[in-house]
């Protein structure tokens, strides 16, 4: 079956995750559940949503903006599944793991080294 939502994928996986956690509450209370949030923000092609780019600094390169961007949608993702696992009484119980695949990009102002 296929899918086709339109959205943000960051937004979409987020929502997802949530409706994982509050199903998973209602349907195994008492059960473990293994949820991976493998968001693919901040990564090429940078593009955000226009909502939180009017949140960065106008001052800013273009570019950094819509990094910053990805990166506060990312991190505001995590926070509505972290939020999910604490409504439903998980977070107790959870195990939260944060891995990423490379480093930084190569941009002056957000580069983590060679």
């Amino acid at each position: 079956m296929r899918l086709r939502e339109k959205g943000y994928v960051t937004e979409l996986l987020a929502a997802e995750a949530e409706r994982v956690v509050a199903h998973h509450a209602a349907a195994h209370r008492n059960r473990s559940l293994f949820l991976w949030l493998a968001l693919s923000a901040p990564h090429t092609p940078l593009q955000a949503p226009e909502a939180w780019l009017r949140r960065q600094p106008k001052a800013w390169d273009p570019l950094l903006r819509v990094y910053s961007a990805m990166v506060g949608c990312a991190d505001a993702a995590v926070g509505s599944t972290i939020g999910a696992l604490r409504r439903y009484h998980m977070m107790p119980s959870s195990l939260v793991l944060f891995l990423s695949d490379n480093g930084g990009p190569v941009m002056p102002s957000v580069c983590n080294g060679g």
